[in-house]
């Protein structure tokens, strides 16, 4: 079995993957997906989590941290430490990036879906189906 080193998780050996190829099989995807769709840069919301950091890593590896343009948008309740880590991976990655505060907008929305929410469901007024030949016939039975 392979290990993590520490003991405390061990990777059965059907479950080892060659991270290398991986990462290359990964990188062509995302340079395919954006030739295919004509882009040349990508735009990535980065909060400071590991999922938008690994996909940032990702994408400078496919297409270089010069084409990579990250953008965090913190709401009032998101932690500093968020903002820091995404902080952190744009110096660490090198690309462009820029904070956008999104609380104002968000609590809009909120508004706006919880405005829709309160009505009533509107109720189509449905007419039954004319008699066909077929559910005549099966009436008549």
């Amino acid at each position: 079995m392979s290990g993590a080193g520490n003991g405390l998780f061990e990777l059965p050996d059907e479950l080892a993957i060659d991270t290398g190829v991986a990462r290359r099989l990964i990188a062509e995807f995302i340079r395919g997906q954006l030739r295919q769709a004509g882009f040349e840069r990508a735009v990535l919301g980065l909060s400071g989590g590991i999922d938008s950091a690994l996909v940032a890593f990702l994408v400078a590896e496919a297409i270089g941290a010069e084409q990579l343009h990250c953008v965090m948008m913190p709401y009032r309740t998101s932690s500093p430490a968020s903002q820091g880590d995404a902080e952190e991976v744009v110096r660490r990655l090198g690309c462009s990036a820029e904070l956008v505060e999104i609380t104002a907008t968000w609590a809009r929305g909120f508004v706006t879906c919880a405005a829709r929410l309160a009505r009533p469901p509107e109720r189509a007024v449905s007419s039954p189906a004319p008699a066909t030949a077929a559910t005549r016939t099966s009436a008549a039975r």
